[in-house]
């Protein structure tokens, strides 16, 4: 459509005309041709609002991101106005982006679902898979995010890298948890990585085994999941869902430590302390001694909760007898000549009592293991069965 006034060109309108246009953004030219929706040419420039394909791959780098555009799939749209470039729409074209993050290359490739260049720069959002597994250490931590599982979704504003949403993708994480390595993987949750760090949430499976130890306390992971929340590429918590654990901790009048097992499925690590309360079984016979009291807890079948088990601070703070087997025995001085008879020793399952405070308290009624006498001048008593009220506290014979 074309309009000239006494002689003199106004403009031509142009609309379904096919073009071909040609700019430099950020060094790199960027080519298109296509179909003018609508546009004119006056004598200050032309203007065009067009639907376009790129000719070639645009590759534009700028402040530490690259974004390649890829010349198929999808279409661009132009617009130009008084001849001078003002954005090019990349809704549903297939990209790439690559950036630096934590010193270590991150590569993204899908389809952008809004974007457009600007001789400012480039802004997108979209959906897109890692091209490469991508590994991030910071503070002591590390991720790592697998290219094989899930889709990333990604923001650049004014070519600078803004976040990428990592949820639903499989990882590995590894963090340092007392002088060991933690180490889990599974899939986040939900989760993103920023220019300042990583944050994610997940529930994930143990990569084993894991041990802490600390003073007279240690922990033994050998299977199962584990929580794990990081903020800022810091871990804040490891909570404890399923987790098969041994436990080792030195009780005051243990003859060696007290070894128990069983599955964790409460508690949690956060600033640097382990805490749980739990029921476990004694893995290994357990003998104690308090004064002239001498005993042994004996170890449960597999699976078997005979403890209330209760630790915090890095520490075995108490714990309380549910259902567990115990000899305990004592030597009572008298003219008895029979020094097995002296010796009186019970047996039987304590279900209340435990261990606190550094010390040992029950008080049940438990089965004489063996006759026991009592003789003191002409008078002599023998207790040939039966049961017997103990009353121990303080690590004594009460």
């Amino acid at each position: 459509q074309l309009d000239v006034q006494n002689s003199v060109f106004q403009k031509a309108g142009i609309q379904g005309v096919g073009f071909n246009a040609g700019t430099t953004l950020g060094g790199s030219r960027l080519g298109i041709d296509g179909i003018v929706e609508r546009g004119d040419l006056t004598p200050e420039g032309f203007t065009v609002h067009a639907t376009a394909a790129l000719e070639d791959d645009f590759v534009w780098s700028n402040e530490g991101t690259t974004l390649t555009v890829k010349k198929e799939p999808g279409q661009a749209e132009l617009s130009v106005t008084n001849s001078v470039f003002e954005r090019v729409g990349i809704d549903n074209v297939g990209f790439e982006v690559s950036t630096t993050l934590g010193e270590s290359p991150l590569t993204v490739e899908g389809s952008i679902t809004t974007g457009e260049m600007t001789p400012a720069g480039f802004t997108l959002n979209a959906n897109a898979s890692l091209k490469d597994d991508f590994v991030w250490a910071k503070n002591g931590n590390t991720l790592r995010l697998k290219s094989d599982t899930g889709q990333a979704t990604l923001d650049v504003t004014q070519s600078r890298f803004v976040r990428a949403g990592i949820d639903n993708l499989g990882f590995e994480a590894s963090t340092t948890v007392g002088d060991s390595e933690f180490k889990v993987e599974g899939m986040i949750e939900t989760g993103e990585v920023t220019p300042d760090g990583f944050t994610l949430r997940a529930t994930a499976d143990l990569v084993p085994p894991f041990e802490y130890t600390r003073d007279a306390f240690k922990l033994k992971l050998n299977s199962g999941t584990a929580g794990i929340d990081i903020a800022a590429s810091a871990l804040n918590e490891i909570t404890f869902d399923n987790l098969q654990a041994e436990v080792e901790a030195t009780v005051g009048g243990g003859q060696g430590p007290l070894k128990l097992d069983g599955a964790l499925t409460g508690g949690r690590y956060a600033s640097g302390q382990v805490e749980f309360n739990i029921g476990m079984r004694v893995a290994e016979d357990y003998n104690f001694a308090f004064g002239a009291v001498e005993g042994t807890l004996f170890a449960g079948g597999s699976g078997a909760q005979q403890m209330t088990v209760d630790v915090s601070a890095n520490a075995l703070q108490s714990f309380t007898f549910q259902d567990i087997q115990v000899l305990a025995k004592t030597t009572v001085e008298s003219e008895e000549q029979n020094a097995t008879y002296k010796e009186l020793a019970v047996n039987g399952s304590l279900s209340s009592g435990g261990y606190s405070g550094g010390s040992f308290h029950f008080n049940a009624g438990l089965a004489l293991d063996h006759p026991f006498a009592y003789k003191r001048g002409p008078v002599r008593a023998q207790l040939n069965g039966g049961e017997v009220g103990v009353d121990i506290s303080e690590n004594a014979l009460q």
